[in-house]
Parts: C-alpha cells; sequence; structure tokens
C-alpha cells in the first residue's frame, strides 16, 4: 500500500469451550472486534470483525487425531491494507 499510515485503537477478543458434557466431542467459539481509527492517513475502513466456530466431528484422545467442521467470517477493514472484505469459509479440519 502506498503511503503512510499510523493507527492506534482498541482490540477486544472473546473465546468460548464447550466442554464434552454439552456436544459429544466439543465446540469452539471465537469473536474479535478492532477499531482502529487512523490518526495519519486513509481514514476508510477502521474496524474489522472475525468470527469462528470449530465442532469437533470425531476424536481419539489416545493419538490426539481429530476431525473438525470448521466456519469463519471476516468483514471489515484488513489491519494493513485496509482492503474491505466480507468473507465466509466453511472447512474441514483434519489432524493427524
Amino acid at each position: 500500500v502506498p503511503g503512510s499510515f499510523l493507527r492506534i485503537g482498541p482490540t477486544a477478543e472473546l473465546r468460548v469451550n464447550f466442554p464434552t458434557l454439552v456436544f459429544r466431542h466439543g465446540l469452539g467459539l471465537s469473536g474479535q472486534y478492532s477499531y482502529l481509527p487512523a490518526l495519519s492517513g486513509t481514514t476508510a475502513h477502521a474496524s474489522l470483525l472475525n468470527l469462528a466456530a470449530a465442532l469437533t466431528l470425531m476424536e481419539n484422545s489416545s493419538t490426539h487425531q481429530k476431525i473438525s467442521l470448521t466456519g469463519a467470517y471476516t468483514r471489515g477493514g484488513l489491519d494493513l491494507t485496509k482492503q474491505d472484505v466480507n468473507i465466509f469459509t466453511l472447512g474441514l479440519s483434519v489432524l493427524f
């Protein structure tokens, strides 16, 4: 990105993990919100929201192998480029 910029502001993050008592193998949720207004440089896109979830479908606790369904949503201006994004991703995670 051409030019220079200086941004300062708060970021809040929340993570919640539901134990295996609620869901068979567990569920994790996380969210992060940043508000970084410009002190110098472009003033566009000052906020960014990230939400994510991971649901464990199968897990072997002795070998630590796991299969999870993951989802993520991002909306706002990216930290460095300040490109405006509105993205939803869904995936399958396999850990061996």
